[in-house]
């Protein structure tokens, strides 16, 4: 199970019934997968919801697999879950091991006063056993905006089950989660790790940079100061739609001076991946990997993804600008993202991560924080040749910037 954006997750489902399910009757339904209204409603045309990536624009349903992990009983052949589907020609064929999907307004259910869309149909292949359980699991891709858990429904129509919220286990969070690639839970709270809350199924988490830290090399006015920025987010960076932008470059500047935005050229600072700096360009439609557009009257730089980049992968990337020509103090520096994930596909509105301050280092007490430029200070020294009465003396003085 995962907990981010436009992920595929896994979702198990156990169900056990007190009255055996014949095939002839019975037809369970899982609804409410996600809601339709509010933030998360679908307002493109051409966006089909995501939560399955077989679904084609046009189509209600799809089918969708499902996997062997059905339960046994001791001498009892497994049943097996599946759905009766309609030939070209007419024919009924039962195709074990597969449900049919449905996103369109036949799967639209009411549930506290939100509208939710989002239905598994299955039939049982052969009549089950009472109180024996049945696992099942299939995958779907996560939405590409953040939510709560959705209060999946379970019922069986032609049998008199009524619609009832589905009991939830809380997902793992190990090898599932794409916060593994980055070593700690940060992805889901700063500091604090998931709520309970956040690893219910189907819970979407806020988008977010887990990683984001810059350290600078010069703290001399109007010297080149050399800048590398470390980022990592939890959802997904798209080619040719995101967009980074670094605020708070306070008195930054580029040689070429003037009020306009400029092309510059960033590397990679990282031996250990020595191509993070090509993932990048300054530009979302002429993609020039390897560069990046610094902003001399807004003191930004934006970075558009010119590859595709997943779920938890860290990027390490060296920028250089020129100091201001006068002390100042380290600003607060910014990082945010526009468009991350597939939202930009499905959503009028797409998905953003939010402002947050970059963590700034300090490489040393002298050289401090980014973009902290120092006072002009000299040292000086006077020394003589003789302290005594009409002697001939020779002063000397030393003086020094530091």
């Amino acid at each position: 199970m995962t907990h981010f954006l436009s992920q595929i997750n896994t979702i198990s489902v156990t169900i056990a019934t007190s009255t055996p399910l014949t095939p002839a009757c019975a037809t369970v339904i899982l609804s409410g997968f996600y809601p339709t209204t509010g933030t998360y409603a679908i307002t493109k045309s051409a966006g089909m919801q995501d939560m399955v990536p077989a679904i084609l624009s046009g189509q209600t349903h799809t089918e969708i697999a499902l996997s062997a992990n059905h339960g046994k009983c001791a001498g009892k052949k497994a049943v097996n879950f599946g759905w009766t589907f309609t030939t070209e020609d007419g024919q009924k064929v039962f195709k074990p091991e597969v449900g049919k999907w449905d996103k369109g307004s036949a799967s639209q259910t009411q549930i506290s006063s939100v509208t939710y869309r989002g239905q598994l149909s299955l039939q049982p292949e052969m009549e089950t056993i009472p109180l024996q359980e049945y696992v099942f699991s299939f995958d779907i891709e996560n939405p590409s905006k953040a939510q709560d858990a959705s209060p999946v429904q379970i019922q069986v129509d032609g049998m008199g089950i009524e619609a009832s919220k589905m009991d939830v286990e809380l997902g793992l969070l190990s090898d599932a989660s794409c916060c593994a690639k980055i070593g700690d839970l940060d992805c889901f709270k700063p500091g604090e790790g998931p709520s309970i809350a956040q690893v219910q199924p189907l819970a979407i988490t806020e988008p977010y940079f887990c990683r984001a830290t810059i350290v600078h090399d010069n703290p001399y006015p109007c010297d080149l100061n050399c800048m590398t920025v470390t980022i990592a987010s939890n959802a997904m960076l798209r080619q040719g739609e995101t967009e980074i932008t670094i605020t708070g470059l306070t008195g930054a500047s580029f040689p070429f001076g003037g009020t306009g935005q400029q092309k510059i050229n960033i590397t990679s600072a990282s031996a250990a991946s020595p191509l993070d700096h090509t993932f990048f360009s300054y530009s979302a439609t002429d993609r020039e990997p390897g560069t990046a557009l610094f902003d001399n009257t807004a003191k930004t730089l934006k970075l558009f993804s010119a590859s595709d980049a997943g779920c938890g992968e860290s990027f390490v990337i060296t920028f250089c600008v020129y100091n201001p020509d006068k002390f100042q103090t380290d600003p607060n520096i910014q990082i945010c993202a526009s468009k991350v994930g597939r939202s930009r596909e499905l959503y009028a509105s797409a998905q953003a991560i939010s402002c947050r301050s970059m963590d700034k280092i300090a490489p040393s007490n002298y050289i401090a924080y980014p973009l902290r430029i120092k006072y002009p200070e000299f040292s000086y020294s006077l020394t003589q040749s003789s302290p005594f009465p009409c002697d001939i003396n020779v002063n000397s003085q030393v003086s020094q910037h530091i």
